[in-house]
């Protein structure tokens, strides 16, 4: 995924429901700016680990139709922000890496054994 993701500018998830959504961890991770309809599992997720006064990294997309979609990836395309696509990458890498993930179902495992 990582190798197509390279060849994109933009990742945009107009859906009306998504759980965690992998795809976006993915396209965060390997700094493209994501726009996204806001209340999806991954977007609450990111929100609760945000620290105070940090920039939420996702655009969020506050309408499903083609005109509001098609204004906001002009916008984003003309004007990316680096800071925020800087701040979704180091919240992936932080908290949801193959490592880290890695590490807290280990973590489960030892407790559940030792219970």
């Amino acid at each position: 995924i990582p190798e197509y993701l390279a060849h994109a500018d933009l990742f945009v998830l107009p859906s009306y429901a998504e759980g965690f959504s992998v795809c976006v961890a993915e396209a965060m991770s390997t700094s493209l700016p994501v726009l996204m309809t806001r209340d999806i599992g991954i977007q609450n997720s990111i929100q609760k680990l945000l620290q105070p006064g940090t920039i939420n990294p996702i655009y969020p997309l506050n309408q499903i139709n083609a005109d509001e979609i098609a204004k906001n990836i002009i916008q984003i395309l003309r004007n990316p922000d680096p800071l925020r696509i800087r701040e979704g990458r180091e919240i992936i890498e932080k908290n949801f890496s193959w490592k880290v993930l890695g590490q807290k179902a280990l973590e489960v495992f030892i407790k559940a054994q030792s219970a």
